[in-house]
């Protein structure tokens, strides 16, 4: 039983050393079924974040209550269940939606709402992927279906992509959110210090809303905050001091004094009691309202620009925006959290207009020189 919900059809796994004993090594694991496999790969990724593995746990469930309603092993997955998994996610039975309950729950249902987006299908199979990769390492499966169909399914996806993927905030947008930021008049200092932390640290959201008032500390005359990231690895971020001026705001504004005293409060509280730790789902709310509804109006420019924005992306914007400004790229790296220097190196780039006057423009100028000659 996995979380207290027992979804699990007992008895399903066959051994392959059993079915095909001339072709297959012997397996590396003892577990007879696949409830037992699965708590063996839960227990070996269980040096993950906490967050990390509740989402294993969560996206493994429902893999299984699927996996229940088509009377399917782990062993006997192919691309056509897949294809199935995938669609089953986007719209599952009404009877598997229901208010988000604990795992272990009775009312506990593998789903909140109707249907999941394209990035949480992507997030569930990359989980049950890595619990296949664990399989096939371990000899209890020959192939790893999973990988097969994600790599497929993003050939496929180029193929059919006729819109450009928003990686980067447009500058009319970065702009705003700037100018909204400056605004003591405007917006509440919570929503303000919420997202000016992403902007201005580049943390993740899980970051953010872990961290506490005790983790900021002084060396050598500067602020950092320390910071565990993935993998449990700790790294210390740089704070600005533009950052460091919206945080004694909003610390005076819940009855803190302006500079970190080591209290051991969250770096960003709950809206009711900013002694309690905001959840990553109400910081994603506050976020997106406060960095969207609030900076644009219906007749900006912007709003239309901003339609697709997601929180991750000021952390792609502090990256851009450092790199822009000439730091670095090992310190952007380590300011990241980054394990290597070519994952930053995706945020080396220049703004289209930039880009167009470095390229395009360049031969423009030419060409006019030679027609002068």
């Amino acid at each position: 039983m996995i979380g207290d919900v027992d979804l699990v059809q007992k008895g399903q796994v066959t051994r392959l050393e059993e079915a095909a004993p001339d072709r297959l090594p012997r397996a590396l694991v003892r577990a007879n079924s696949d409830e037992e496999l699965i708590r063996l790969w839960l227990d070996a990724v269980g040096a993950a974040s906490e967050n990390t593995m509740a989402a294993y746990k969560a996206e493994t469930l429902r893999f299984l209550a699927w996996m229940k309603t088509r009377s399917i092993s782990l062993d006997g997955l192919v691309y056509e269940d897949l294809q199935d998994f995938e669609e089953w996610l986007r719209n599952p039975p009404a009877d598997l939606i229901g208010p988000r309950r604990p795992i272990g729950s009775p009312d506990w249902r593998p789903f909140a709402s109707a249907g999941l987006s394209s990035t949480s299908v992507e997030r569930a199979l990359s989980v049950i992927a890595n619990l296949y990769s664990f399989l096939h390492e371990s000899r209890r499966v020959s192939m790893n279906p999973v990988k097969f169909y994600r790599a497929w399914q993003k050939n496929a996806r180029k193929k059919n992509r006729s819109q450009r993927t928003r990686k980067q905030l447009e500058s009319s947008v970065e702009s705003a959110v700037r100018q909204w930021l400056d605004d003591e008049a405007g917006a509440s200092i919570s929503d303000r210090w919420s997202v000016g932390a992403l902007y201005f640290l580049g943390l993740r959201v899980s970051e953010l809303c872990s961290a506490r008032m005790s983790d900021l500390f002084v060396s050598d005359g500067a602020w950092f905050l320390a910071v565990v990231g993935k993998g449990l690895k700790r790294r210390d971020v740089a704070v600005s001091k533009v950052c460091l001026r919206l945080l004694a705001a909003y610390r005076l504004d819940v009855g803190l004094s302006p500079e970190p005293r080591g209290e051991d409060w969250p770096l960003v509280g709950s809206k009711w009691d900013p002694k309690k730790p905001i959840t990553r789902r109400a910081m994603h709310k506050r976020i997106v309202a406060a960095g969207l509804d609030a900076v644009f109006d219906e007749n900006s420019p912007g709003k239309e620009l901003s339609a697709n924005l997601h929180p991750h992306l000021y952390r792609h914007a502090a990256a851009s925006r450092w790199i822009r400004q000439g730091a670095n790229l090992l310190s952007v790296r380590d300011q990241l959290g980054h394990s290597s220097v070519t994952t930053t190196e995706i945020y080396a780039h220049r703004p289209d207009a930039a880009r167009h006057a470095d390229t395009a423009g360049a031969d423009d100028i030419e060409s006019a020189k030679e027609m002068e000659r």
